[in-house]
């Protein structure tokens, strides 16, 4: 049980690393205008002078549009962390089928539990020894 804790603190720690890392793009086709998402938000807006040609509505529409692959692109490389760490044990992935959280859950459940109790028992003996030196 312990074992499979500290398997899954390291996945936690990897997946926080990993998740720092990710920006999604989206750029137009004439590459005039380009959107950067990172952390749940634009996190860059590049606009040559060129893409100045187009209407307001246009532009406006384009960077709406940006914004959302951008966002997009940004979900799909986390999906590819969280499959690439957790494989069909994907917490992103089995929050859709409520039976599956269940499990998930409970096996986490029975993993900290036991760790808490691999834990205690470590103590316990230590302590014996301590007595009796």
């Amino acid at each position: 049980m312990a074992g499979e804790a500290t398997e899954y603190f390291q996945k936690a720690r990897l997946l926080q690393e990993r998740m720092a890392g990710i920006t999604g793009t989206a750029v137009t086709d004439d590459g005039y205008i380009k959107v950067t998402w990172r952390d749940g938000g634009i996190d860059g807006l590049e606009i040559n002078p060129r893409a100045m040609r187009m209407g307001s509505a246009d532009l406006a529409e384009t960077i709406l549009r940006l914004s959302h692959e951008a966002r997009a692109d940004s979900r799909r490389q986390s999906d590819a962390v969280m499959s690439d760490l957790f494989g069909t044990q994907n917490p992103a992935g089995i929050v859709a089928d409520k039976e599956g959280l269940q499990e998930s859950i409970d096996m986490m459940r029975d993993v900290f539990t036991g760790a808490i109790g691999d834990s205690k028992d470590l103590i316990d003996r230590l302590q014996r020894r301590l007595r009796q030196d």
